[in-house]
């Protein structure tokens, strides 16, 4: 057991550092990686390997197909099967659903990007049950029984840096917004919540005016949302798209409004 419990944790180590090399290249996305998924754990059957699976918030974007190719390049470093499979939103629903089914087909391990822990943790408890270890990554579970968590940064770095870069391009006074995900991921709450902890302690001449979600972290949903704040508030100076996935819609509906640059 504890050889066993070695591997998977140099297994999840490897593909964090290997994900921090590819994020920054935008590896393109794919819609096809829960069919890979099915594919890998038949093969994990026959060959008898260690079968790690990740459940990430969504596939397609390029933020978590560059953990993919990281869990792969892990996976085949150390002899072991990758498992990564998601839906094509993010949904917690549909994450409870694919974990309950990894736990049916007897995987090693399961690492999730949490959309919602009062979903998945009762799930990460029944998964513990049956044997499988559980951990997190990109979006931690605090409050559930999970082994560890690793992420990329500190949430507190994440915050605070965002809140500093935008501070510089706006000359550190003015009214800004916030679009962000799904208003129970536990990632994007946290990384706000150091947005508004920095504008709090270092600019007083900055106001966060508002901040918006969207279901599925949904780009369309994205664009209305940026629209309308900039709409409400017509002297905004500045928009944070806290997830990946919402970057391009609030990115639109600036260069749709002439505002690009101002």
């Amino acid at each position: 057991m504890r050889k066993k419990a070695g591997t998977l944790t140099a297994v999840l180590l490897t593909a964090a550092m290997t994900f921090g090399l590819l994020a920054g290249c935008q590896t393109g996305g794919t819609d096809s990686g829960e069919n890979k998924g099915g594919e890998k754990t038949e093969s994990g059957k026959d060959s008898g390997k260690t079968k790690i699976a990740f459940i990430p918030q969504l596939v397609g974007i390029p933020y978590f197909s560059a953990m993919e190719k990281g869990g792969e390049r892990a996976a085949a470093d150390l002899g072991v099967d990758y498992l990564y499979t998601g839906a094509t939103q993010a949904n917690a629903a549909e994450q409870v659903k694919i974990m309950d089914s990894l736990i049916k087909q007897g995987v090693d391990a399961i690492s999730l990007s949490v959309l919602d822990s009062s979903s998945t943790n009762p799930y990460i408890e029944k998964a513990q049950e049956a044997g499988i270890h559980v951990y997190t990554s990109d979006s931690d579970a605090p409050d559930s029984t999970r082994e560890f968590y690793v992420a990329q940064a500190s949430d507190e770095d994440l915050g605070r840096t965002l809140m500093d870069r935008l501070a510089e391009q706006i000359g550190e006074k003015g009214k800004i917004g916030i679009v962000s995900g799904e208003s129970t991921a536990t990632n994007l709450n946290s990384w706000i919540s150091w947005i508004e902890k920095q504008q709090e302690e270092k600019y007083p001449d900055i106001e966060i005016v508002d901040i918006r979600y969207t279901q599925g972290g949904s780009s369309e949903q994205a664009l209305k949302q940026a629209q309308e704040l900039m709409t409400r508030y017509s002297d905004l100076k500045g928009l944070v798209a806290v997830a990946s996935s919402t970057i391009p819609g609030v990115a639109q509906a600036v260069e749709q409004e002439g505002k690009a640059g101002r």
